[in-house]
């Protein structure tokens, strides 16, 4: 997860890519020629709010087999398409659909089913994203409340320089936290597991400057902290067949069975 806020803030910072030095981690000591400015975004921690063991189990909740695919509209392009037909491939219930990519849509609101339709009041931005979920599975889904830290640093070696690209990061990632959406972190092929993080918000909570002595470069850094809930999905197979009463039969009293 921490990987994947990185990358999304950023992409919202490419376009400094080509005057700066775009890097995903720490800044370390040996980052950046004298005459290159680098900007580092890293994700350090992430953070869950669980009170106590009791309340993690008792977050958690039974699973259901669940696949994951992409609806594209008729030719692959962009276009006003409204409707989207889940192919008869894909099996399963009809779960949750986003109308962009980490955006949830709300049925009734935002699109209704007809049988296996999905029929949008809006055009969706494509590609929509789908979950269908089978069968009952062993395993389990949990919701809980976390928080990530975020720190984006500067270095350059003009302070002029240093305090231009403090103000470019700030405005941008104000911008791109604002537009946060939903992140899923992508598993490894046929891995059943799934990680989310629900419902994010992101705050600047830090900013300042200092010098880097005895290199004479400056330096600047932001922080963001950013609230969510962290949604674990784990499925270990189907579950054991557990055996059941199918009928009880009796007599009545007094009488012989037999007749």
């Amino acid at each position: 997860m921490l990987a994947t806020i990185e990358a999304y803030f950023l992409s919202a910072l490419g376009a400094l890519g080509s005057e700066s030095t775009l890097l995903a981690g720490p800044l370390a000591a040996g980052d950046g020629a004298p005459a290159t400015a680098c900007i580092a975004v890293w994700a350090a921690q992430l953070t869950l709010l669980a009170p106590s063991a009791d309340a993690v189990r008792g977050a958690r909740r039974s699973v259901r087999e669940f696949q994951r695919s992409q609806l594209l509209p008729q030719g692959g392009a962009a276009s006003d398409q409204l409707d989207f037909v889940i192919p008869p491939e894909l099996a399963g219930d009809l779960g949750e659909v986003e109308r962009s990519p980490g955006v949830p849509a709300r049925p009734d609101d935002d699109y209704v089913i007809d049988q296996r339709t999905i029929h949008f009041f809006r055009p969706p931005q494509a590609p929509v994203g789908i979950t269908l979920y089978g069968r009952p599975a062993q395993g389990y889904v949990s919701r809980r409340p976390c928080q990530i830290e975020v720190s984006v640093r500067i270095r350059a070696a003009q302070a002029e320089r240093a305090e231009a690209l403090l103000r470019t990061v700030v405005s941008t990632l104000l911008l791109a936290a604002a537009e946060l959406t939903n992140l899923e972190v992508v598993a490894p092929a046929g891995a059943s597991v799934r990680l989310r993080l629900l419902a994010p918000t992101a705050a600047l909570t830090t900013v300042r400057r200092y010098a880097e002595p005895p290199a004479a470069t400056h330096g600047a850094c932001a922080e963001w902290t950013i609230w969510g809930d962290l949604e674990e999905t784990v499925v270990l197979g189907t579950p054991v067949p557990v055996e059941q009463i199918a009928s009880i039969k009796y007599n009545k009293t007094g009488l012989d069975p037999k007749k």
